[in-house]
């Protein structure tokens, strides 16, 4: 039998085992075609190969029957059984379901990957009770499997069954390793299906096991969604510690949950910049910290916000609570925005009363 070394086609077939598909490539180029002799069902396997990692399905699919027409001849080269779940692959990216069900049926019924595409298959197809079939089977074969999880727990948010989403988050955190991108993904999954609480869950389990900003901050989400503005913010502030962008994000959730202190806390940690002082300026206004509000009038003006409509009646409530109404009717006269019309127009009146009233 020939060496990989002193047969191109062999060669090409470990290189692209190896993952080298550009070097087989460039190998299976200088063959001649006419003279694949034996390891016929190799080569098309090969070129089927890299097609597939090129996302060239059709063209693979063409290969890979080549192949198996070679294999049927007699050449060697991989079993029908494999060749097929190649096949199948290929029709599943195409997103044609039904034919790769119809090309697993060739393929070694027990092994995992072809399992896996059944799942799968049956899932985009909507066919839950062949997909529970498949995925029953394979977690009798292979428990261990995190990816036939996955297919279970996607089926069931599909399906919308809370219950089991949580049954299945138990049994699979008690029986294995679960990556990030795991947590991700599925709980992706879930926030696109509105199961908010069971996303939380999931992601909750998630961040005691990884810490990554991409789990943190889709934690977050998740919570500002389901209005758990503290939760939210102490996320956020996690985050801000390695990245300042995130500073602000908790500041808001905090103010939102009436944590003034935290609020201020980590507004004061955020980068410089015209939000920040925005922000700052609107968290001293709503918990009434008039004097600390009109402090930053240098600032404000410095980040040209004091021309800002809805700054100047900011401004203008502030002084009209530490009782100076001459700068409180000054920042209620540049006023333009009609969203601001009625509120702007019941301040000068109540200004103008009390001036009226100290006469």
């Amino acid at each position: 039998m020939a060496s990989p070394v002193d047969d191109p086609i062999l060669l090409a077939a470990k290189l692209v085992g190896d993952g080298n598909y550009s070097r087989a490539q460039s190998i299976v180029s200088t063959i001649d075609v006419e003279k694949l002799g034996e390891h016929a069902a190799t080569y098309f396997t090969t070129m089927g190969l890299i097609s597939l990692q090129q996302r060239n399905y059709t063209e693979a699919i063409s290969y890979f029957e080549e192949g198996k027409q070679n294999v049927v001849e007699g050449k060697e080269g991989p079993s029908i059984a494999t060749l097929s779940l190649y096949i199948a692959q290929c029709f599943y990216m195409l997103e044609e379901y039904t034919t790769a069900l119809k090309t697993l049926q060739e393929a070694d019924q027990e092994r995992l990957e072809t399992l896996i595409l059944q799942s799968k298959s049956t899932l985009k197809l909507q066919k839950w009770e062949e997909c529970w079939s498949f995925v029953n089977q394979a977690k009798q074969l292979y428990p261990r499997s995190i990816e036939i999880w996955e297919i279970e727990f996607s089926m069931y948010i599909e399906l919308g069954l809370e219950q089991k989403i949580s049954d299945t988050i138990i049994q699979i955190i008690e029986t294995q390793e679960v990556p990030e991108e795991t947590y991700l993904k599925l709980s992706r999954k879930m926030i696109d299906a509105s199961l908010y609480d069971a996303a939380s869950t999931f992601l909750r389990l998630g961040r005691y096991q990884f810490y990554s900003e991409s789990l943190w901050a889709a934690s977050a989400y998740v919570e500002i969604i389901l209005e758990n503005w503290l939760v939210a913010g102490d996320l956020l502030a996690v985050l801000s510690q390695s990245n300042p962008k995130y500073a602000l994000e908790a500041a808001t959730m905090y103010q939102k949950g009436d944590d003034i202190s935290n609020a201020l806390l980590y507004n004061s940690l955020a980068l410089d910049s015209e939000e920040k002082v925005k922000q700052r300026f609107s968290i001293f206004i709503a918990s009434k910290r008039y004097e600390q509000a009109i402090a930053l009038e240098q600032r404000l003006q410095h980040w040209n916000l004091i021309e800002d409509d809805n700054i100047r009646y900011g401004m203008a409530y502030a002084f009209y609570f530490v009782e100076e109404d001459t700068k409180s009717l000054q920042y209620l006269k540049g006023i333009s925005s009609p969203k601001l019309f009625d509120q702007s127009l019941a301040l000068r009146r109540a200004v103008e009363q009390r001036q009226e009233n100290s006469k």
